[in-house]
């Protein structure tokens, strides 16, 4: 019996630690977010935004799109290598 208050009392210590630690990461995660929005500096050129989006729409689209871009590539690289576009 006391074993088992002793865990219940180490349990509840423990999710009141994991709370406190994880409202304090999310305070310093939001300042750091709101650093980066105001500093131009930290701002993703335009070129590379576009890029990783792409790949994020065909990595949504699944395995079938992937394979069609894929093949599409390989047939666009052939053509330039036999001189045809």
């Amino acid at each position: 019996m006391d074993r088992e208050r002793l865990f219940e009392a180490e349990e509840e210590q423990f999710r009141r630690l994991m709370l406190i630690m994880a409202e304090q990461e999310g305070q310093r995660l939001l300042e750091l977010n709101e650093r980066l929005k105001n500093d131009p500096a930290a701002q993703v050129p335009e070129e590379i935004d576009q890029s990783c989006r792409a790949l994020i729409r065909i990595g949504a689209a699944g395995p079938y799109c992937r394979l069609w871009l894929g093949l599409r590539n390989a047939r666009r690289k052939i053509r330039r290598m036999f001189g045809r576009r």
